[in-house]
């Protein structure tokens, strides 16, 4: 419920109080907040523990839960979803379809530590909550180590743009010119790349999650078609296998279907149920399952945009999101096994037919995926940007060059630390996006087109998305979306007198996400 961006309130009935002479009379009138839809008030209260930027009441909270769901949703879902049938196909339905659930699960984990670390400490960024930790030092790391990777990532979904609209595009002009698909590589793959960010640059420049809420929407509708376009390609192949005279042969201890798919050119299709993997395929697939979830550097910000954030609410969001993302990877990934079998690619784009074919429902689902992509892309150059800033703002010798640039007077720190004992927190009364170097328009359009110009670079000198995801690695997924939230929650909560959340501090997950990252890597 409460799905208006803000709190009306009702006035009580007027109070009459006399004073002890019995000649003076005042009036009082008293506000308070009208929660619909509940007539328990104390449900919607904040937890004491939490200092919240902004205030729990203010009226710059305007994600409803919906947007807010559909905001960590869009971050999650993005391009990597198209190697998830690698994962089926390398460790079969069965103990891929676990290792996804337990991705999920472990996921969920780490972004409520991240969550709960902020409410603690008043902490409006990634960044902040590795200050409030460990110091201003492993603010500026942090904020240096998502720079990297974020970069890494907008280099990989530009080299996804232009792979998936190059062929459509030439598609479309070839037919318009009555080619017939004769041409179909007649396009520059990197004009049709820039024409793209050209189109796209409108959203590039925003400041915050909220006004990009309908690229959730349109992104993840998108990809659902070419989930749907699997899933049915899927069934019917191995429908129409399993009424041939030698389609199916069920093997007793692997639970193995053996299926002729001609669509694939692959006389020796196998879709295997109950494959037990070795362990070096698991150790390739893990991976790649956990970091289909990742969402940790934007998921402050949208706790900070939501209406009325009370942790039950805040967990809804995160528990609905991750859920969704755990359904249309399941889907996703089943669907492009069982279409491809055994001869699954990293990216299922190579797997399915090419445009000369004109298979429309394939056209269909190339287009959703690049749509998907595309509104994925602002979703990434945002916390990129703000990281970017936040080590602009963090270091003296770059704020004064930013401010001698712009010709503005050098800000003071528009956060303050303070020391309660062994507790720290942030005195701040807005988030780190209202700070002077984030709302310096120049900076603000500096930053992002040179990121872009950046990116596009490297996309142009990159032949392909596997050599980008191998560059990033799961080195720095896996540090950044559990050993950091892992170890930061653990100091924090170490800080708390009288702490609560014992189940939480667990240093454990600290030493078990070393371990995944060390033998993954």
């Amino acid at each position: 419920g409460y799905q208006h961006l803000y709190i009306p309130t009702r006035m009580s009935n007027n109070e009459t109080t006399t004073s002890s002479n019995g000649d003076t009379t005042r009036t009082t009138t008293t506000t308070q907040p009208l929660l619909p839809f509940t007539s328990d008030v104390s449900l919607m209260d904040p937890n004491p523990e939490d200092i919240l930027v902004p205030d729990f009441l203010s009226e710059k909270r305007t994600s409803p839960t919906i947007v807010a769901s559909f905001n960590l949703l869009a971050t999650i879902v993005g391009g990597g979803i198209l190697s998830l049938p690698l994962v089926f196909e390398k460790c079969g339905i069965l103990v891929a379809t676990l290792l996804l659930i337990l991705a999920a699960w472990v996921s969920n984990f780490s972004v409520k530590q991240l969550c709960l670390s902020s409410r603690r400490t008043g902490a409006t960024s990634y960044g902040e909550v590795a200050r409030t930790a460990y110091g201003e030092w492993m603010e500026y790391n942090v904020s240096a180590l998502l720079l990297v990777f974020l970069l890494f990532v907008l280099v990989a979904y530009m080299v996804l743009i232009r792979d998936i609209w190059t062929p459509i595009v030439s598609l479309c002009l070839d037919v318009a010119s009555g080619s017939n698909g004769d041409d179909i590589n007649g396009v520059d793959p990197n004009a049709v790349l820039l024409g793209v960010l050209i189109v796209l640059s409108p959203f590039l420049v925003q400041r915050t999650l909220y006004s990009l809420r309908y690229n959730c929407y349109i992104g993840f509708a998108s990809v659902c078609i070419l989930c749907l376009v699997l899933c049915y390609h899927g069934l019917m192949d191995a429908d129409a296998d399993g009424d041939s005279d030698d389609a199916v042969s069920s093997e007793s201890n692997n639970a193995t279907i053996t299926t002729n798919n001609s669509s694939n050119n692959n006389n020796d299709n196998v879709i295997q149920f109950m494959k037990i993997p070795t362990m070096s395929d698991t150790l390739f697939a893990f991976p790649i399952a956990m970091l289909s979830f990742m969402c940790h550097f934007n998921v402050v910000a949208i706790q900070e945009a939501l209406i009325l954030p009370t942790r039950q609410r805040m967990f809804t969001v995160v528990d609905s999101s991750i859920f969704a993302a755990l359904t249309v990877n399941i889907l996703f990934g089943l669907g492009g096994y069982l279409y491809a079998g055994s001869a699954t690619e990293g990216n299922i784009l190579l797997n399915t037919p090419t445009f000369e074919t004109r298979d429309w429902g394939f056209l269909l689902g190339r287009i959703g995926v690049g749509i998907t992509i595309v509104f994925a892309t602002p979703m990434i150059l945002l916390p990129c940007r703000e990281s970017l800033l936040e080590l602009i703002e963090g270091n003296n010798s770059l704020r004064r060059w930013w401010c001698w640039c712009c010709h503005v007077v050098r800000p003071e720190d528009e956060v303050q630390v303070q020391q309660l004992g062994e507790r720290t927190t942030l005195l701040r009364h807005d988030p780190i996006q209202m700070d002077v170097a984030f709302q310096n328009p120049w900076l603000h359009y500096g930053s992002t087109f040179g990121i872009v110009g950046l990116c596009y670079t490297g996309a142009v000198a990159v032949k392909g998305v596997a050599v980008v995801w191998s560059l990033c690695g799961c080195s720095m997924g896996i540090l950044i979306s559990f050993i950091l939230p892992s170890a930061f929650f653990v100091s924090i909560e170490k800080q708390q007198v009288g702490s609560r959340s014992v189940s939480y501090e667990k240093p454990m997950w600290v030493i078990a996400s070393w371990v995944i990252l060390i033998v993954a890597t």
